[in-house]
């Protein structure tokens, strides 16, 4: 089985390294407010918005292409590891079979998955790179192309001087806040905007369970397997629950050995919205990974009370503050604060650059205040603390 901690770890890093670049980005724009602000009348009249962007673009397209090319030299090793992993966990079905059991740094039908999907992935990366698709919030709070968002908070400085603002700081505050709130995004043709660094992490993941999918595809037909063991982990989707740790068989539900198996492809008529357990490992963002099995002859990897355990684990109710609910319920709630965490970070980055000691000030104490929250919520429910999903690197690898 995979293991999806250690996967995500890797995915996460990875993210900060664009989660860096990111907060480079507005440091540089923050830096270019402050030095509007100082300057007299003449000298902001003389200013050509549209030159100093398009120099500045340059140069932060090229930091991101450096970053994306640093993350894409990890993806294959990450994907490498994962089947590595899970190849090793299928020995035993080479042993039944009396296959020879080649391993993966030898193999190289392996390999090239591995490197097939690494090469999808980075290319993926690549596509986000690109400006045209990176999107900043403009003063209106509006997503726009990123150049076209920094001309016009750099328009918008020299307004606030021209027009002699008493309290220049305060009077770009909104700007500030709009364009570290939203951060560096991508749009997609559907229109919808997502945080950069959150879809590099998503892409990641993903393409690590697609190679997963080809490979258990082409070792259950080289082992001429019959079916699928789902994993199990805690905190899962409860939508997906019905999948924890079941083994399913290939094609029609049938009876082996004494034991039922239900189609993967059929309806499981455990499932609350009537899927089947393809389906539901199909999903986007799924984590479940299934692995090849021999049906009524390969031992299930979870016994029935780790199962049991597992499930009970994932009902009980937590009550922190004025909210109850489950682990997943909790872990969801974690999720959206270290969102919010990066935000203010976003905010402060801007902020601290520009010299709005006030603003700096505030998101330090919405900072702290989501933290404790967050604190309460691990302390209260065990849930592992995920630090790096709201750390943010100064300095990115490349």
């Amino acid at each position: 089985m995979a293991d999806i901690s250690k996967l995500e770890q890797q995915a996460n890093l990875l993210m900060n390294n664009v989660s860096g670049w990111e907060q480079n980005v507005l440091t540089r724009i923050g830096k270019r407010i402050k030095k509007y602000g100082k300057l007299s009348l003449a000298d902001v009249k003389s200013i050509n918005n549209i030159a100093t962007v398009k120099q500045d673009m340059d140069a932060i397209t090229k930091e991101l292409a450096k970053v994306t090319g640093y993350n894409i030299s990890q993806i294959e090793q990450m994907y490498a590891d994962l089947l590595t992993e899970q190849h090793l966990a299928n020995q035993p079905l080479y042993d039944y079979r009396g296959k020879k059991f080649v391993p993966f740094a030898e193999n190289r039908e392996l390999q090239a998955i591995a490197r097939a999907y690494a090469k999808t992935t980075g290319e993926t990366m690549i596509n986000l790179a690109k400006t045209s698709m990176l999107r900043t919030r403009n003063a209106k709070g509006r997503f726009v192309n990123m150049q076209k968002g920094y001309v016009e908070i750099l328009d918008r400085a020299v307004m606030q001087v021209t027009s002699g603002a008493t309290d220049f700081h305060t009077a770009m505050r909104e700007s500030i806040i709009q364009l570290g709130g939203g951060g560096v995004q991508v749009e997609y043709a559907s229109g919808v905007s997502r945080r950069l660094d959150t879809v590099v992490r998503q892409n990641l993941l993903w393409g690590a369970k697609q190679a997963s999918i080809e490979y258990n595809e082409l070792v259950g037909e080289e082992l001429g397997c019959d079916g699928y063991e789902v994993d199990a982990h805690s905190s899962p989707r409860p939508s997906h629950m019905f999948v924890q740790g079941k083994q399913y068989c290939i094609g029609k539900s049938r009876t082996i050995n004494g034991v039922k198996f239900i189609g993967f492809e059929e309806t499981d008529p455990t499932s609350p919205d009537g899927k089947s357990a393809s389906q539901a490992l199909g999903e986007y963002g799924c984590l479940h990974y299934k692995t090849p099995i021999l049906c009524g002859i390969s031992e299930p990897r979870f016994s029935k009370e780790q199962l049991t355990q597992i499930e009970a684990d994932n009902q009980k109710q937590y009550k922190v503050g004025n909210l109850e609910g489950n682990k997943y319920f909790f872990s969801q709630k974690m999720r959206a604060l270290e969102s919010a965490i990066r935000e203010q970070k976003d905010i402060k980055a801007v902020a601290q650059a520009s010299g709005d000691k006030a603003l700096v000030k505030r998101c330090n104490e919405r900072i702290k205040a989501y933290k404790d929250k967050y604190t309460e919520i691990t302390d209260a429910t065990g849930l592992y603390p995920e630090t790096k999903r709201m750390s943010v690197p100064r300095k990115p690898k490349t």
